[in-house]
């Protein structure tokens, strides 16, 4: 029992961390030092630009305009948000990321509203050993009049018991916004280094 716990705590730091469940390469050093990090003060030094939401760290285009500015909580610096989009200097392009703690969906960023079409949706599951089971939904969608296209993944990781059941399940969405295939390749770099960029953190 003591060792399937600690199986199941490890999957969910791994996912937390955006790593892989026991993979060979792992150091728990490394762990701990990311998982306890603070969220960012007023003054951290980065040559690209931070932003830290309630139990994540992105990093995005400094002329870039988040949703939600980050504001001093206490002693530390950081929006209380899970979800955050941000506008580029043209209006040509939006990021967006969500990621709470655990699973869920945002707000509407899934919603198809009314002057939209969908165009593709994609689903795809994936498992790695025997208690990590991943499933990614790809949709892109695009106004009626063709005024601007947007894509998003919706990635959910679960711990999968013995019994065939899953908890433990941590979400994340990914999504961008642009005005036309021109925009989206000037932009895809940014977009690219900025998925990349996401740090989950523990809770305090």
């Amino acid at each position: 029992m003591q060792t399937m716990q600690w199986t199941k705590h490890f999957f969910v730091i791994s996912l937390l961390l955006g790593g892989s469940l026991l993979a060979e390469n792992s150091s728990t050093d490394m762990q701990r030092q990311i998982v306890g990090q603070p969220k960012m003060t007023a003054d951290t030094p980065s040559t690209t630009k931070p932003y830290a939401g309630n139990l994540f760290e992105v990093r995005y285009p400094t002329d870039f305009t988040p949703s939600i500015a980050m504001k001093h909580q206490g002693q530390w610096y950081y929006a209380p948000t899970d979800e955050a989009t941000f506008l580029s200097p043209d209006k040509e392009v939006a990021f967006f990321i969500y990621s709470p703690h655990w699973g869920g969906e945002p707000k509407n960023y899934h919603k198809v509203v009314e002057n939209e079409v969908l165009v593709s949706k994609e689903i795809k599951h994936s498992r790695l050993g025997k208690h990590q089971s991943t499933t990614v939904t790809y949709v892109a969608l695009r106004d009626k009049q063709r005024r601007y296209y947007r894509s998003y993944a919706y990635k959910v990781s679960c711990y999968v018991n013995d019994d065939g059941s899953q908890d433990s399940c941590v979400a994340t969405t990914f999504g961008i916004r642009y005005k036309d295939k021109e925009a989206y390749n000037k932009y895809k770099k940014a977009y690219i280094q900025f998925k990349k960029s996401l740090i989950k953190s523990m809770p305090e």
